[in-house]
């Protein structure tokens, strides 16, 4: 028999090093109330200061604050030791074998400890994170389960972080696609796949121009439209050495 806890913590908002949580039964209570504490917290911020209370500081209150709230679901198992002894038997398979019929959603949910869900003020999800055993945590999004889900990026492409992840990367620069990720049901182990793409970018040190790599997820990532910015990275990125 499988309990769910729904714990929602809040932390980082308006105050550093601020933090505490309250637990549900249900989902969708713990959902609700954390976009009103959110939303309340952020009306306290506003209201602190007079000069926050003009249109344009409350844009930059949503624009420059990281503000979330997370949902963490504690999956309780009744008999830990046999959950625990089929996740080593499972989750460190070279090779986990599945059908066309398994329904990997679940699957991976069953061989999760736990669960975070990752919301901004107006309920959208950020991030969702699967917990397994010690620690070891895989960022996966609904959409990575659905089936045939075409890449939304193609080597090449030029891309950008998101907006509202901005503040949690502390990048505004603009990256070359250099590889993509498989899919999820052709993984050798579905349970440490993640959806993540491997993006050159450039930088200047030591009067040079260097190429280095960094890894997103696809939902953090959006690509460039304009063809003058394309151009200007690519024609960069042909000039960089890479750095090793």
């Amino acid at each position: 028999m499988v309990k769910n806890i729904y714990v929602n913590r809040y932390g980082d908002l308006c105050e550093r090093n601020s933090f505490y949580s309250n637990v549900y039964l249900h989902y969708e209570q713990a959902f609700q109330v954390g976009i009103e504490e959110v939303n309340e917290r952020i009306k306290k911020l506003q209201d602190k200061d007079i000069d926050y209370q003009n249109d344009e500081m409350a844009t930059f209150i949503r624009k420059q604050i990281y503000y979330h709230f997370v949902i963490h679901e504690l999956i309780i198992m009744e008999a830990i030791d046999q959950f625990e002894r089929k996740i080593v038997q499972q989750c460190y398979k070279t090779k986990v074998m599945v059908s066309e019929e398994t329904d990997l959603y679940q699957l991976c949910r069953d061989h999760s400890l736990s669960i975070d869900y990752i919301f901004d003020d107006q309920g959208n999800l950020i991030e969702r994170h699967e917990m397994r055993l010690e620690g070891l945590q895989y960022l996966r999004m609904p959409n990575d389960y659905q089936e045939n889900a075409r890449r939304l990026f193609s080597v090449g492409d030029v891309v950008r972080v998101k907006e509202k992840q901005r503040y949690g990367f502390a990048t505004d620069n603009h990256y070359v696609v250099a590889s993509v990720p498989g899919l999820l049901r052709d993984a050798e182990n579905i349970f440490s796949w993640e959806n993540i793409y491997a993006l050159d970018f450039v930088y200047i040190e030591d009067g040079k121009l260097w190429n280095e790599y960094d890894t997103f997820h696809e939902s953090q990532i959006e690509k460039v439209e304009d063809d003058l910015i394309c151009q200007q990275v690519r024609r960069l990125m042909a000039m960089a050495e890479y750095k090793s």
